[in-house]
């Protein structure tokens, strides 16, 4: 889920789809934030992959961010019942779904 704290505007829902990759994630946290990987700025401007359902704004970027995997097929939301009304979209801006299998081999 992607939510916004402060005074908002970092980023906006559009019509695209939800199912994206890692890569998607990566061009979208990348296209929101102005720090490169070593937290130094960026010279130019990064692109975020073409058809997902949030795109960041043109001329406000975040100052900084977090990221939650949820992984695993015991994982009971029920028992997180804040975690799960953020995953139903309840405050979210919107929802970003990576298909995969995370498990270690």
């Amino acid at each position: 889920s992607v939510l916004e704290l402060g005074k908002g505007g970092v980023v906006h829902r559009t019509n695209g789809e939800a199912a994206t990759s890692n890569r998607g994630i990566m061009s979208f946290w990348k296209s929101t934030h102005e720090a490169g990987s070593e937290g130094q700025p960026r010279k130019e401007r990064t692109n975020q992959m073409p058809g997902m359902n949030v795109v960041p704004d043109l001329f406000n970027r975040a100052d900084g961010g977090v990221v939650v995997g949820i992984v695993g097929d015991s994982v009971n939301l029920d028992s997180m019942p804040t975690v799960a009304g953020i995953i139903a979209g309840e405050g979210t801006v919107a929802n970003l779904k990576v298909q995969g299998d995370n498990r270690v081999k």
